[in-house]
Formats: structure tokens, sequence, C-alpha cells
């Protein structure tokens, strides 16, 4: 792997490691929606480094793995001497692509939380966030704390009773906040049933119509 990129607003390449911050590196992945949509996806790395030994790799909502993209994350390992160790979801519908990273690094550990992505039957060896508890991933403390959204509309989930559960990742170090369909970012027009929800074109707003 090349130097990793700096970090680009605009960020016109895809599969690309970028660092936003000391030990917090972003990428950002083609994706269409339902197979129709594109909307993109983006994952985000958080570093934690060993006293002794080898460091650890953190991704929160691990996206499309593609090979440019593997040879990016094994140089990344690489470069910090830290291993893929953990993927984390970030609420119901963030774990298509979990399956292939546990794949690729054997030695990591898939945390989903409870309801819905259990009720799919996913492929892949995983562990259960435990969203009551007041920091959930509580063992990633302090590089990074886990914040569970409670009070949410549950319009999603296929299976009536299925509860939903949407987290939000805080990394204290350079303040980044990582939510996944809790913020909602709407570039150019606006459809109008988002319009309808409050969205407006250009801002980060609270998706509140998932509100009880």
């Amino acid at each position: 792997m090349s130097r990793v990129a700096p970090f680009d607003p605009e960020e016109r390449d895809f599969d690309r490691i970028h660092q936003v911050s000391t030990d917090l590196y972003t990428y950002v992945t083609h994706f269409k929606f339902d197979q129709k949509v594109p909307l993109q996806n983006r994952s985000v790395l958080i570093h934690r480094p060993a006293k002794k030994g080898s460091g650890e790799l953190i991704i929160v909502n691990p996206s499309e793995l593609s090979a440019k993209l593997l040879e990016e994350l094994r140089g990344l390992e690489k470069s910090l001497n830290a291993k893929v160790k953990t993927l984390l979801s970030t609420g119901d519908w963030h774990y298509l692509f979990m399956e292939e990273y546990t794949k690729q690094f054997p030695g990591s550990t898939a945390y989903i939380p409870p309801g819905r992505i259990p009720s799919k039957s996913p492929p892949f060896a995983y562990s259960l966030i435990d969203v009551a508890a007041t920091d959930p991933l509580a063992h990633l403390a302090p590089e990074l704390l886990t914040i569970s959204i409670n009070g949410l509309r549950d319009f999603t989930s296929q299976a009536p009773g299925v509860a939903r559960h949407e987290l939000v990742y805080f990394h204290p170090a350079s303040r980044a906040l990582i939510a996944g369909d809790l913020f909602w970012y709407v570039r150019g027009e606006v459809e109008p049933h988002h319009k309808q929800m409050g969205l407006k074109a250009g801002v980060l707003d609270f998706h509140f119509a998932k509100w009880q």
C-alpha cells in the first residue's frame, strides 16, 4: 500500500483509505441500495495502539471489500503494526458485508445489535451487543465509546415484534461521532418523501421520523 492519503472532503476516489485524524481513518465504497439507488457507503477505522505487541484496528460499518480495498487494509495493518480485530455494526441494516471481512480477517469478531440482524440468520459468527448496558462495548474504552439510541420507531423490520436498535460510536481523541442511519445528508435535489420528513439538501440532519 502506498502512503495513506490525507483526507479530502470531496473524496473523489473510492476504496482508498484516508487519514482523518490521529488513529482515525475512513474510506468510501460504491453501493447501490436495493441494487438501484447509488447511496455509496462509508467505513470508519479506529486504531488502538498497543503498549506491547501488535495493536488493534476497529472497523465501524464494514462496507464492500474489493481487491483494492483489501490491499489497502493489509497495508495499513503492516504500517501500524495492528490487526483488524473488531467489526462493528451501527444498526439494523449494517451487516451485509461483514461475512467477507470475517473470512479475510479470521481473527476478527463481528458485533451486531439484537433484533433484525439475528432474525436474518447472517452466515457468519457474531457476538451480540448488550444494547441495555451503559457502555455496550466497554472493552473498547477509552479509545472508543458506544452509545445505544433508544426510542426509535420500528418501521423497517419485516418480522413483527423484532426490536430496532441503532448505535453511535464516539472517538474521544478526535471528537468524532460515528453513526449510521440516525443522520442523513442529502446532496442535490431532495426526494418528495424525504421532504415530508423535513430533510433539506446540504444539511446534516437527524432522521427524526424514526422517533416514537
